[in-house]
C-alpha cells in the first residue's frame, strides 16, 4: 500500500474522504488564478472598441501593462501545465489519479442510471467511482483546450517571428482560434465547473474540497458510492 492510499485510508477512518492532495490543490489554484487573469486581460482586448473594454484596459494600467499581465498569466498557466504533467508521470499518486480519470464503459452506464434516477428516484442509483462522467469530461476537455490555447498563444507571443515561418493568413487564423478557445475554457470553467462543484444542490455556497482536500464520508457515500466501498474495503483489509 503506497503513501497516497495509506493517507486516503487514514482520512477515511477519521470520517473524511481525501479527494485532493496538496499537489492537486496547488495545481487547482494555479490553474484557476491563471485562467481568471487570462480571461480578464484577454476580454479587455476583445472588447477594446467598447466603453467597457476601454474602462477595463484603463483599470489594468493601460494597454501595454495589460499585455504584460496577460503574458505573466500565460507563463503561470504553462508552469501549471508542466507541473501537472510531471505530477502524472513521476508520482505514484499522479499515476493513480490519471487512472481514475480515464473514461470507461461503466461511466456511460452510470450516466444513464443517474438520468433515470433523477426522473424516477425509486430506480437504482448510479454507483460512481472517485469521479463521475461529467467530472472526467470536464478534466479532459479542460486539458485539451488549455493545451491548444497554450500552443496557439506561443505562436502569437511574437507574431513577427511566427510570420517568418507561417503565412500571414495562418497567423490571423491562430488569433481567431486562440480567442475562441479562451472563451470555451472560460465557459467550461465558470459555467460548468463553478456550478457543478460549488453552486449545485448540496454544495452551495461553496465546496471546501479545493481548500481542505477532504469531503465528509457521508457525502462521499451518497455521491461516489463505489469510491466509498473501495476505501471501506481497504480499511477492512488493513485491519485484517
Amino acid at each position: 500500500m503506497d503513501k497516497w492510499i495509506r493517507a486516503q485510508v487514514k482520512a477515511f477512518r477519521q470520517g473524511q474522504a481525501l479527494r485532493m492532495s496538496l499537489h492537486l490543490r496547488i495545481q487547482h489554484v494555479c490553474f484557476a488564478a491563471s485562467v481568471t487573469a487570462l480571461a480578464v486581460t484577454g476580454l479587455s482586448l476583445m472588447l477594446g472598441d467598447s466603453d467597457f473594454g476601454r474602462w477595463l484596459v484603463a483599470s489594468l494600467g493601460g494597454f501595454h501593462f495589460r499585455g504584460v499581465l496577460h503574458r505573466v498569466a500565460a507563463g503561470g498557466l504553462i508552469a501549471c501545465f508542466v507541473y501537472h504533467f510531471g505530477y502524472l508521470i513521476f508520482s505514484s499518486e499522479g499515476r493513480s489519479e490519471f487512472g481514475e480519470r480515464l473514461i470507461r464503459r461503466r461511466d456511460l452506464g452510470n450516466f444513464f442510471k443517474a438520468f433515470r434516477h433523477g426522473l424516477r428516484p425509486s430506480s437504482e442509483p448510479p454507483h460512481i467511482g472517485k469521479y463521475s462522467l461529467g467530472q472526467k469530461l470536464h478534466y479532459w476537455l479542460s486539458g485539451l483546450l488549455t493545451g491548444a490555447m497554450i500552443a496557439s498563444g506561443l505562436a502569437l507571443w511574437n507574431p513577427t517571428a511566427t510570420m517568418a515561418i507561417l503565412p500571414a493568413p495562418v497567423v490571423h487564423l491562430l488569433l481567431a482560434v486562440h480567442s475562441n478557445q479562451a472563451l470555451l475554457v472560460v465557459v467550461l470553467v465558470v459555467l460548468w465547473h463553478l456550478y457543478d462543484a460549488h453552486l449545485g444542490s448540496g454544495r452551495f455556497p461553496m465546496s471546501a474540497v479545493w481548500l481542505t482536500g477532504r469531503m465528509p464520508v457521508d457525502k462521499l457515500k451518497s455521491r461516489h458510492r463505489d469510491e466509498y466501498e473501495r476505501l471501506k474495503r481497504l480499511a477492512e483489509d488493513e485491519d485484517a
